[in-house]
């Protein structure tokens, strides 16, 4: 392990009267962390582009994207692991763009654990509070503080060897926060887990954020894990970021298509513009006009809509005027135990997704149905494709 992630692991610095290194006393920054128009580019290339981001103190922010979208550069420039090319980095107000990753005052946990593998568990957390010379009655206290906030005291003699994933991404969860930073930066921390434990862990990890206050950044790709831990998620796109917003905000009210479609499932129609009425705009799908709550004047329009706010039923059922409807066919149906998931297939010859809590009154595969939804369900957008 080299040096310098040695010392960014362990909140070690070359000096130890380093001030901002100092252990996190719980109370919460007046600042947290701001990118201004931040910017990395390789060969010219912007891979981060112009990125503009406001952390809130003691806040759980997620970085959601595809690979390749930047987010984990950024995370990269925010440790000091990666130069920054153009604009501003600020951690507590205090500028850090040309500060070392040591001197950051920010634990890491990696997807990998990076725990020292001749070291016990004990001996590992306890590394960063020995490199920084605090007395050993006290960090003894802090391990077991540390190691009882990711209940793990009883594997205390263990080695990393002798541990489960889970066990080893805990630990090492224990050892990023056992010299209390005042930020905490994780890269795909879960990802090499099965979908059980990580759903366990994310919880955790969630608990362990409201007792300690510090401000969380945390990357993934995972958009079930993003939503279920986060304050607030930064969705990332060809190094941009698209939207920031609450779980809520972006599921419900996604501002591009690209977050809409990325972030959770949905049915797209694309079609034109094709007028304005007194509640909305109506858009021209292959000749069938569905009406919207919402007014944008784009000539290539996107309505995108969730499974849960779609309704199947037969082609004679009554309907009513504030409903928009389309004839389908019923091609898949499957029980999820919670609820059943319908694929129906447009007029167009593409898909569209319908999960319902019962099948009562729904046609039976192969055939014809009716695809229904309330006008203000819909979400109208531009079309970027």
């Amino acid at each position: 392990m080299s040096k310098a992630l040695t010392q960014v692991l362990t909140g070690s610095t070359d000096t130890d009267s380093d001030a901002a290194m100092q252990p996190y006393p719980g109370e919460v920054p007046a600042e947290g962390i701001s990118l201004v128009n931040l910017t990395k580019k390789y060969g010219g290339i912007p891979v981060v582009d112009d990125v503009n981001l406001a952390i809130k103190p003691g806040e759980f922010m997620t970085f959601l994207g595809p690979s390749g979208s930047g987010k984990t550069t950024t995370l990269s420039m925010i440790a000091g692991f990666t130069d920054v090319t153009s604009g501003d980095l600020k951690i507590h107000g205090n500028p850090v763009k040309d500060v070392p990753a040591n001197k950051r005052g920010i634990g890491m946990v990696f997807q990998n654990y990076a725990l020292f593998p001749h070291m016990s568990v004990h001996a590992n957390v306890e590394f960063p509070l020995r490199v920084r010379k605090i007395a050993k009655s006290e960090r003894n206290s802090m391990i077991r503080d540390a190691l009882a906030m990711v209940h793990m005291e009883e594997y205390a003699d263990r080695f990393p060897a002798e541990l489960s994933g889970g066990q080893q991404q805990r630990v090492a969860l224990a050892r990023a926060l056992v010299y209390r930073p005042s930020v905490l930066l994780m890269d795909e921390p879960l990802g090499a887990l099965d979908k059980k434990l990580r759903d366990w862990l994310q919880s955790e990890i969630k608990r362990v954020h409201r007792e300690v206050g510090a401000t969380f950044v945390y990357v993934t790709h995972d958009q079930e894990e993003a939503l279920s831990m986060s304050d607030r998620i930064a969705v990332f796109n060809n190094g941009k970021i698209e939207q920031v917003g609450t779980g809520v905000e972006l599921y419900e009210k996604p501002e591009t298509l690209f977050v809409g479609t990325f972030l959770g499932e949905s049915t797209v129609f694309y079609g034109t513009h094709a007028g304005t009425t007194s509640t909305g705009t109506v858009i021209d799908v292959a000749g069938t006009h569905l009406h919207t709550t919402s007014e944008l004047k784009e000539t290539k329009l996107a309505l995108l809509l969730r499974p849960e706010k779609l309704f199947l039923s037969a082609t004679d059922s009554a309907t009513t005027s504030a409903v928009n409807e389309v004839t389908v066919s019923v091609k898949s149906a499957t029980y999820l135990g919670a609820a059943w998931r319908y694929v129906v297939e447009l007029p167009d010859g593409t898909s569209a997704l319908v999960r319902t809590e019962n099948n009562a009154g729904i046609p039976e595969v192969g055939q014809p149905a009716l695809l229904r939804w309330n006008v203000e369900s819909g979400v109208l957008l531009r079309d970027e494709r």
